[in-house]
């Protein structure tokens, strides 16, 4: 089948299956009872453990909470099961229903779950007590669907070959309902868009596309698609519809084919993970799991490449030429995207959006996070429009409206937006809230999100010109950050302007200015031993000449420290080894008079813009940080692994 296709054997029919929040479990029920999970690692798909989640009866529907805490299962034997994920362990029971259960979902806050059954009624519940939320929502026949909104509002059921309804998934009341033919099997016939606006529905040789803000619709037909086991997921632009034993893939803005797959026997059930890699097809000899990256880049070859970052998609041009502080030329690259697509995203509106911003074009900005809001309500565009009102100095409503960032967000955000209403804090000057706010969820991180944490907190801390702190934190961190990497880092960086490369040395090259311009001579030789050891032998001779060189230029003095040992190839007189400044006697050198060093600052001045930044910081940042001496503003020091101009 090829190098993208991932075959899972099993025993049983497979009735049902479901993707965990990371994308790259699968959770299986088949025609016995037995629930498992599937690892994909390798190529392969590893069964977790032998599980031991079973019901007495045949599996109709199984769900995964977005959390990954919990499996609810739904079946023949008239109830509903929600399992512990790690333990495989009964969590709660609930017998509301008189007849076989057909469908379950879970809401994408983790809290409730739904259920729908032949006993014609759908059912919501509280995923922790298992207590009913609101009475019954009765239907005219058996329930083969239920579907939450993304944002957890609405609920969608479906009924056996009548008609699919939207409710208010609080209140239970109904806000419309549509004749639409389903199916008489129990599948998954329901999918909603990404930005809660479409309601799709899976026929007998069709798909129906409904617009819930009308309750209008509309029909498109799949060709050679004549059975009436039919299924239907979507994840992002991508839709697939699985009718007999084929399955196809659908672009869901165009409602284009994309591209088909066949198989010898029935697609009993679908599923798509959340990043839309993956699409799992459930059979009567197994798992059947295609790898999309391939397909996908071969359809969409003719668009700008997308680079996938946290919270965000933009195309690689646009990207490199933010990164490069290029701003007006990533805002014409981003224009010319959004003239040729007839619906721009939300991500190239709340793009644009953010590098105007960079440019100080606050109204401009704010019009495009309004417009990449009412495309959809997601995190990328609240983020920009709250940038956009603190750079209009409404700090105060941006501080008010923090909550809208987990709007339609993927609970596997959560925790990066949790920082990012951290920096938003910090930006509005609520420098300890942010800060003890950032600290809080550090404990409960793993590892990977923990050096992230370390190294936001880190840069935190340099802002407020509380080296010392910074420098105790950022070593702390395992892997820092490198300028190639796609991570949570990259997008705060590109969003707040925040650097993140070299800050350890950093932060320690801040504190030496800082103990210098306190005369505190001793730590600073202290600090700089410190910097030595971190480095390769052949780097430290040229950085503490640098370092040095950047403390006279800055502070305008040339009293140097006391220094002992060999001179340093940066600089004659300034040695490669630290003495401790009470054992020797303090040093005059010849090469760098008063007058000179002055007159180099005044060059340096005219050659420097100082309002060019450097590492995330402000030069003014860094000399309002200096309490102990003042001394006349000069040009801001460059990073240590760029070459000296």
């Amino acid at each position: 089948m090829g190098a993208n296709v991932i075959l899972i054997p099993h025993k049983r029919d497979i009735t049902s299956i479901t993707f965990k929040s990371d994308s790259t479990q699968i959770v299986g029920a088949d025609s016995s009872g037995a629930i498992r999970q599937w690892k994909i690692k390798g190529g392969v798909g590893v069964e977790v453990s032998p599980s031991t989640m079973r019901m007495g009866k045949t599996v109709y529907a199984v769900a995964a909470s977005a959390d990954g805490r919990w499996i609810v299962c739904g079946g023949a034997e008239h109830k509903v099961v929600v399992w512990n994920t790690v333990t495989h362990q009964k969590a709660i029971e609930v017998a509301e229903h008189t007849s076989s259960v057909y469908a379950v979902d879970v809401s994408s806050d983790s809290k409730r779950f739904a259920s729908g059954s032949q006993d014609f009624t759908v059912q919501i519940f509280d995923i922790i007590t298992g207590a009913r939320l609101i009475s019954p929502l009765q239907h005219a026949v058996q329930v083969i669907g239920v579907k939450f909104s993304h944002n957890g509002s609405q609920i969608a059921t479906a009924t056996a070959s009548h008609s699919v309804g939207v409710y208010d998934a609080y209140s239970g009341n109904k806000l419309f309902k549509i004749p639409v033919s389903t199916t008489s099997a129990p599948t998954t016939p329901l999918a909603w868009s990404s930005d809660n606006r479409e309601l799709f529905v899976a026929s007998m040789g069709k798909i129906t596309c409904i617009d819930t803000s009308t309750s209008a619709y509309s029909e498109w037909s799949i060709q050679n698609s004549k059975s009436p086991q039919v299924s239907i997921v979507t994840s992002g632009r991508l839709i697939a519809y699985s009718a007999g034993s084929s399955v196809s893939l659908w672009d869901s803005t165009s409602y284009k084919p994309i591209t088909h797959f066949n198989h010898t026997n029935l697609v009993t059930c679908l599923a798509i993970s959340h990043d839309g890699k993956f699409l799992a097809c459930g059979r009567a000899s197994g798992i059947t799991l295609y790898n999309l990256e391939e397909t996908l880049l071969k359809h969409y070859a003719d668009l700008p490449v997308v680079s996938r970052l946290p919270l965000m998609q933009i195309s690689d041009r646009a990207l490199n030429l933010w990164m490069r502080g290029k701003f007006s030329e990533a805002i014409i690259a981003l224009s010319d995207e959004m003239e040729q697509d007839s619906n721009p995203s939300h991500n190239a509106y709340a793009a644009r959006a953010l590098v105007q911003a960079h440019l100080g074009e606050w109204k401009a900005a704010m019009e495009d996070a309004e417009k990449s809001l009412q495309v959809i309500q997601s995190p990328i565009g609240q983020i920009a429009k709250f940038v956009a009102h603190i750079g209009q100095g409404e700090q105060e409503i941006a501080l008010d409206d923090l909550d809208f960032v987990f709007r339609n967000c993927d609970p596997s955000d959560i925790m990066l937006l949790l920082v990012i209403n951290s920096i938003i804090m910090f930006v509005c000057d609520k420098h300890k809230q942010a800060i003890s706010r950032l600290r809080s969820l550090i404990p409960a991180a793993d590892e990977k999100m923990k050096d992230y944490y370390l190294q936001i907190l880190g840069n935190m801390y340099l802002k407020r010109g509380d080296y010392k702190d910074a420098m105790e934190i950022l070593g702390l961190a395992k892997n820092l950050f490198t300028p190639d990497e796609r991570s949570p880092l990259t997008t705060i960086s590109i969003v707040f302007n925040w650097d993140f490369e070299g800050l350890e040395f950093i932060s320690w090259q801040r504190r030496c200015e800082a103990l210098y311009i306190a005369e505190s001579l001793k730590e600073v030789s202290d600090c700089l031993q410190n910097i030595s050891d971190k480095l390769a032998e052949d780097d430290r001779e040229p950085l503490h000449g640098q370092i040095l060189e950047e403390i006279i230029t800055r502070s305008g003095e040339v009293k140097l420290l006391a220094w002992t040992g060999k001179s340093s190839s940066c600089n004659s007189c300034l040695p490669s080894s630290p003495a401790v400044y009470g054992q020797t006697t303090p040093v005059f050198p010849t090469s760098l008079k008063n007058t000179s060093c002055k007159s180099g600052t005044a060059e340096l001045r005219e050659i420097i813009p100082l309002t060019e930044r450097f590492d995330g910081l402000w030069l003014g940042d860094a000399l309002a940080a200096s309490t102990i001496r003042s001394f006349p503003p000069s040009p801001p020091m460059h990073r240590i692994s760029r070459e000296r101009p």
